[in-house]
């Protein structure tokens, strides 16, 4: 396993893009899904960091149904807490 360190993991995620991207890694590896019906037909909302649901039209982001759901921190500051 490859050893990282504080500084390299603030270099790699030093703006709430590129943490965005990375959770959404996670969270979808194979695509994002609607987090209230589990369907795969979504559109984004570029505009709000969001998608939309195609089968029941829920809007949400990546943050939704986690512990960073409705915070108004910084994705960057919850990488570093966590």
């Amino acid at each position: 396993m490859k050893r990282v360190n504080l500084v390299s993991l603030l270099d790699q995620y030093n703006t709430d893009d590129r943490c965005r991207d990375a959770l959404e890694a996670i969270r979808w590896p194979d695509g994002v899904a609607c987090t209230r019906c589990g369907d795969t037909e979504v559109d984004e909302v570029p505009s709000r960091n969001q998608w939309r649901c195609r089968g029941c039209k829920y809007r949400f982001s990546v943050m939704a149904g986690t512990i960073m759901h409705r915070s108004h921190l910084p994705l960057r500051k919850w990488f570093l807490a966590i």
